[in-house]
């Protein structure tokens, strides 16, 4: 599903929900948006599974076991993490180290097939199989 909430000067959405089923029949669901802020105590991502769930705030990181505490894994940094910087400093280090980075264009097909799926989605209106567009995965 597509929507436009806040951005109706400009062409296309500004946010987006996907519901993905994989291959072994579990469910994922992805929401994004780039015109809003969340709530502070909105999950930047969650995991929910059989043994527990797992989830960040953006800054910690959680996992609760099922019937079990809630236990922080990761704290918060202390200083605001330039995500950007860090990219690129690490990708001149694989051209001085002569190493492939750990996202390849390998993952950025299979992002980009998703996301050419849900857009298909929308469009048509009913459940895409990613293999009917691009054959084989």
């Amino acid at each position: 599903m597509l929507s436009r909430h806040r951005v109706s000067f400009m062409e296309g959405e500004d946010s987006a929900q996907v519901l993905v089923r994989f291959e072994d029949g579990s469910v994922g669901n992805i929401m994004t948006s780039w015109a809003y802020e969340p709530a502070a105590t909105t999950e930047k991502f969650s995991i929910v599974g059989e043994a527990g769930s797992l989830w960040s705030d953006g800054l910690s990181l959680f996992h609760q076991p099922v019937d079990g505490d809630v236990i922080r894994l990761l704290d918060p940094p202390d200083h605001q993490i330039e995500t950007i910087h860090l990219s690129v400093r690490d990708f001149v280090a694989c051209l001085r180290e002569g190493r492939r980075p750990l996202d390849t264009e390998i993952e950025g097909i299979k992002v980009l097939k998703v996301i050419l799926g849900a857009y298909a989605s929308a469009e048509q209106g009913r459940t895409i199989k990613l293999g009917e567009l691009f054959g084989t995965l």
